[in-house]
């Protein structure tokens, strides 16, 4: 139940004898209403031919272009809206794997197909990129040469093979050190290889922000793009030390993100205290 995965709504929930309940589950008619074609207006003429869309189709909230009913549950989410990811804003002639624009699936739909997905992860309504892991892939069927974001294609992706990295105490959802490892297959681990949603939140522009976007291409920076909050500050530290920073800014610049200084490299918690023996 949306309870027990410590989401709320107001949308209708049903025990298993089609009751009502606050802490029931979801069914059909949690997001449909079955003697409403449209959710905002009344039609009284005819409709029975026309196909629907995220704007009408019996749902109870229209799910386009805003994503009402996605983001009535997913509020987490919903700040994705009017971002680049909201595909309304930067590629409204784009289609998912079942041929719907962002104006027809709603700016969720553009990724994730609720009905008649083919993959059950995520309920991805896209295909996959190159790369090792699934998360990756995921983020590199966009952001490819052939790609929707081919004018952001990051010239590298990937931590070093076999740098396995452990986020123990920072893999617990909703605090603000939270720093997600998935293993090959997008599962969550505490023992693995950074990804692409390792560092980035794709729901969230700004990570100091908790809105949608301003409904224009942003050219994004060091603070935002989709990073999370502090993310350099967070698992960087561990191994980086001081240069955390300075790796993390130049992270997908395969000639820059390397350390050029001399000298031994001397993680920040041994520094501080050789600093404290001063």
């Amino acid at each position: 139940s949306p309870s027990e995965k410590g989401l709320s709504t107001t949308l209708p929930l049903f025990d298993k004898n089609g009751k009502v309940s606050r802490n029931g589950l979801i069914a059909c008619q949690t997001c449909h209403d079955p003697h409403r074609w449209d959710p905002t207006k009344v039609i009284k003429e005819e409709h029975f031919k026309e196909e629907g869309t995220a704007q009408n189709s019996f749902l109870r909230l229209k799910n386009s272009p805003s994503p009402a009913l996605c983001t009535n549950c997913h509020t987490e989410q919903a700040y994705v809206e009017k971002t680049d990811h909201d595909l309304n804003i930067t590629a409204p002639e784009y289609k998912n794997n079942i041929g719907e624009t962002p104006t027809e699936s709603g700016a969720c739909g553009v990724c994730h197909q609720v009905h008649n997905s083919r993959f059950k992860f995520k309920l991805w309504a896209q295909g996959f990129g190159n790369g090792k892991k699934l998360m990756n892939m995921m983020c590199n069927y966009c952001h490819s040469k052939d790609g929707i974001a081919k004018n952001k294609i990051p010239k590298i992706y990937t931590h070093p093979d076999g740098m396995l990295i452990t986020n123990e105490g920072k893999d617990i959802k909703g605090k603000p050190d939270y720093f997600p490892i998935y293993n090959k297959v997008g599962a969550l681990t505490t023992v693995g290889n950074i990804s692409c949603p390792s560092c980035h939140d794709v729901h969230q522009w700004n990570p100091r922000f908790f809105r949608i976007g301003d409904g224009v291409n942003v050219e994004g920076t060091s603070e935002n793009s989709f990073l999370r909050a502090q993310t350099y500050n967070l698992l960087c530290t561990d191994c980086h030390g001081l240069d955390a920073l300075f790796r993390f800014k130049f992270y997908h610049d395969p000639e820059e993100r390397v350390e050029k200084r001399s000298g031994p490299f001397i993680p920040i918690n041994l520094k501080e205290k050789l600093l404290e023996q001063d």
